[in-house]
């Protein structure tokens, strides 16, 4: 992975121009409205991202919160992780396709994997596309309780919809608690990568992004970190490539 790093204030308020390609319509995605579904209902899916368009189709997962509210400690039901698509990005295109822990039979919470199951806070997904592997793979932030001790949850799907849980409890190769990461897939060589924020790493102060370089398989870090920043105190690592150029953006915890 080669390239200058930037390290970029965000401004929660910028309106983003997306143009989406499968009908050449110039869409504007703004955060002072709200994204509408098909029924007319607030798109509920929180700090997540966007994948596609992948055979035509957009993919959009965050955190779903219902009526609650962002206090979940000890909750079973808040937050989960949900999926909505779109063919074309626009305000009441999108279609909400449900909760990722409830859309494959047996569900996630079957699993041996989640343990404290019903219970569980999970954060921040962010989700990419394979070519190589023709899968899609979503990282997030998972704990058994509100916070702040937490590792990857790790799963993948054929189809963006349904999804197999790999893992609750993936590291990094910090060896420390994370909060909130980031995928992206090189170009260049099909390499993947997490950027991510560390908490609580002896010797270190809290909250710092790192990069790591992830397995071939894409599914857990290989342990080798590849970049390292100075701030701490920081959240919201978003990584990404344009004109040959890498560049991580985070903002202030």
């Amino acid at each position: 992975m080669a390239g200058w790093w930037y390290s970029l204030a965000r401004s929660m308020r910028t309106v983003l121009v997306a143009l989406a390609c499968a009908t050449a319509k110039r869409v504007v995605i703004s955060n002072a409205e709200p994204r509408l579904t098909t029924t007319g209902q607030v798109v509920d899916a929180h700090s997540g991202n966007i994948v596609g368009p992948i055979n035509g189709t957009y993919f959009l997962y965050g955190e779903w919160y219902g009526r609650g509210n962002f206090a979940v400690a000890k909750s079973i039901d808040l937050p989960k992780l949900a999926v909505y698509t779109s063919p074309d990005l626009t305000s009441g295109s999108w279609e909400f396709r449900g909760l990722l822990h409830n859309n494959t039979q047996p569900t996630w919470a079957s699993s041996p994997l989640w343990p404290w199951a019903p219970h569980g806070a999970w954060y921040v997904p962010s989700a990419v596309y394979s070519e190589a592997r023709k899968k899609f793979i979503l990282y997030w932030t998972a704990s058994q309780a509100e916070c702040c001790q937490a590792q990857w949850g790790v799963a993948q799907s054929d189809d963006g919809v349904h999804f197999e849980l790999v893992s609750l409890s993936e590291k990094a190769s910090m060896n420390s608690s994370v909060d909130g990461s980031f995928l992206f897939i090189d170009d260049d060589d099909g390499a993947g990568y997490v950027a991510y924020t560390a908490m609580k790493t002896a010797g270190l102060r809290d909250h710092v992004v790192a990069i790591d370089r992830l397995s071939p398989s894409l599914l857990s870090s290989s342990g080798d970190r590849v970049a390292f920043f100075p701030d701490f105190f920081v959240e919201g690592a978003v990584l990404f490539k344009r004109h040959g150029i890498y560049y991580v953006i985070y903002g202030s915890c």
